[in-house]
């Protein structure tokens, strides 16, 4: 299996928790003066890096 392949089913695996915390991100509200939401962005962006970062370790293991 190639690794492309690894990263495509890793992905397909978590394919909910994905969307959910994408989903979370996109309904914070950026009004303006922007910075009033900046801290719940940043947790929702850290979330996503470790899924990120999650997936990218099930692709390898899976090799």
């Amino acid at each position: 299996m190639s690794v492309v392949e690894r990263i495509n089913g890793a992905v397909d695996e978590k394919q909910g928790e994905i969307i959910r915390l994408l989903q979370s991100l996109v309904q914070i509200p950026t009004p303006t003066p922007p910075g009033l939401n900046y801290d719940r962005i940043n947790v929702r962006i850290s979330d996503l890096l470790d899924l990120a970062k999650f997936i990218a370790i099930l692709a390898t293991e899976a090799a």
